[in-house]
């Protein structure tokens, strides 16, 4: 069970690669981007404390985040929103 942290409208640009001879993009989609966590607290730094899903017309793609990755793109997030501030 999960509990969503934020649903959010966005636009999204996705490339998709089958090896060297074919690529296939799909840029300027509308999307939602859901940003979900468990509803019990994770026992361990490695199970999954958070989900970001971002779902179009034509897919899915999940991104499963641990403690540790949670931390990194939380530090990274935090980064550019200081960066944009001191603007």
């Amino acid at each position: 069970m999960t509990h969503t942290e934020a649903a959010i409208d966005s636009k999204v640009s996705v490339e998709y690669g089958a090896g060297e001879m074919l690529s296939l993009s799909d840029v300027d989609r509308d999307a939602d981007v859901y940003v979900t966590r468990p509803r019990n607290t994770p026992l361990g730094v490695s199970e999954r404390h958070a989900l970001l899903k971002v779902a179009t017309e034509n897919g899915t793609v999940e991104i499963e985040l641990n403690g540790e990755t949670l931390d990194a793109v939380a530090d990274a997030l935090q980064h550019i929103q200081e960066f944009h501030q001191s603007d």
